[in-house]
């Protein structure tokens, strides 16, 4: 019951969530798509060149059918380009749908997108919306595609009728290579209450050595839930949270999904996912996400902008049901690549420049991508993509999208300072400046 949680917040109290039609005039279909032994992947993007690296990985590397599912924003645009781009393919059959054709039949089916209700948005164009229970987001935080339609509609993927009969699902996103056959996942085992698989190796931020180091992160250390952050002393401070967050937000949690949050289990990410579909229906994730969601509009505690309310809510509406793949599968998996502007954030962990040709998946999560114009990764870090659209045929992309030839020197200095002169402030200045790695 949603009253007994929300209290008389909520506007949208949908009973039950039941398997949903797709327009299928939304969909191009090269194939037909009725083969029960093809691999089913789904990516939420409209980014041309991103996009056809991305799923050419997955099809030059397996021999099985592989049933490839497109959601996109401009559907048109991709309808246009992309079946063009993979026609060298034998193996694909390939499904295009507009996110807004799929947000028609959502709602004509008695589910309403978070998209779709009078709340969204409000936090962006609101100048009070922010009040006593809003964490302060850091300096570092905020991007509006934490709230955009694709972010969110990875939660309503399992009720998509093409899916109804299948038990797993893979999702993926468009800054993502595979270097391996996807097939080879068949045999990953789960616990039991698993409903999805993610990426939990990443690059984190290491404050004493001032460079990004990979690891795994718990959430009680994990910047996206800001639970080890301090208590805002003021209304101006940045990168804090309200008075009683931490215990707050455990209470609500406690009281929505009747578990004990666990901020000891490893934080993960979307990049690249395999959903239980049955696991998740049963576990009814999506009504708890919304649930979530809910009570963060209600009491205006994540900005949309913030990776809080993209990512942070995700892991509390699927706490103690993702397992990480490494503890499935003997494979591995490299994410958060695009934090990394250097080769010596690489070489300064202690791990040689190939560490990435030999995984499993590649993901450039964060601000730097491949396949970006003008983009700051190293050659060498950039490298498994260029190599990747060159051996799916797709070298033409490569002009347009690679990043300037010539590499800046990399300098590196030490400031000699005494206490109370304002060093520390001044760091702090040299840190935000875009022709500075770290500071």
């Amino acid at each position: 019951d949603w009253t007994s949680v929300i209290g008389q917040e909520a506007t949208e109290i949908p009973v039950t969530f039941s398997t949903l039609p797709v327009a299928s005039s939304a969909a191009l279909s090269t194939n037909d798509s009725s083969d029960e032994d093809a691999i089913d992947v789904i990516v939420l993007s409209d980014r041309i060149p991103a996009l056809s690296v991305a799923v050419s990985s997955i099809l030059t590397n397996t021999q099985k059918d592989v049933n490839l599912w497109i959601v996109a924003a401009r559907a048109s645009q991709v309808e246009t380009e992309l079946p063009q781009l993979l026609s060298k393919f034998s193996n694909k059959k390939l499904h295009i749908m507009d996110v807004d054709d799929v947000t028609h039949t959502l709602q004509q089916s008695g589910i309403h997108p978070v998209w779709s209700w009078p709340e969204y948005g409000s936090s962006q164009t609101s100048n009070t919306w922010r009040g006593e229970d809003t964490v302060h987001m850091a300096p570092w935080d905020g991007d509006t595609m934490h709230y955009h339609k694709l972010n969110h509609l990875r939660f309503y993927l399992p009720y998509f009728p093409e899916f109804a009969n299948k038990e797993r699902l893979y999702f993926m996103d468009d800054d993502v290579i595979l270097q391996g056959d996807i097939a080879s996942l068949s045999g990953a085992r789960s616990r039991p209450g698993t409903v999805m698989f993610g990426l939990c190796e990443a690059w984190h931020w290491n404050g004493h050595c001032s460079h990004f180091e990979p690891g795994v992160e718990d959430l009680r250390h994990t910047a996206t839930l800001y639970l080890s952050k301090p208590t805002c002393a003021s209304s101006s401070q940045q990168d804090c949270v309200p008075p009683n967050y931490r215990q707050r937000l455990l209470d609500r949690v406690r009281q929505i999904t009747g578990q004990t949050l666990n901020t000891g289990e490893p934080a993960w990410n979307f990049g690249f996912v395999m959903f239980n579909l049955t696991e998740w229906r049963k576990s009814r994730v999506t009504e708890l996400y919304h649930e979530i969601l809910r009570d963060s509009y209600a009491h205006h505690v994540f900005p949309e902008n913030s990776l809080s309310y993209g990512l942070g809510i995700p892991f509390l509406a699927l706490a103690g049901r993702v397992q990480c793949w490494t503890e499935a599968t003997q494979l591995t998996f490299r994410d958060s690549l695009g934090y990394i502007d250097q080769l010596n954030d690489v070489e300064s962990s202690g791990l040689p420049a190939d560490f990435f040709d030999g995984a499993f998946v590649l993901h450039w999560s964060g601000r730097n991508k491949p396949f970006a114009r003008g983009n700051l990764v190293h050659k060498q870090l950039r490298s498994p993509w260029i190599r990747a659209a060159s051996r799916a045929g797709l070298a033409q992309l490569l002009p347009e999208v690679s990043a300037p030839s010539v590499e800046k020197q990399q300098v590196k200095a030490v400031f000699l300072t005494q206490p109370r002169s304002g060093s520390e402030w001044f760091m702090e200045l040299l840190d935000l400046h875009p022709e500075i790695c770290a500071s």
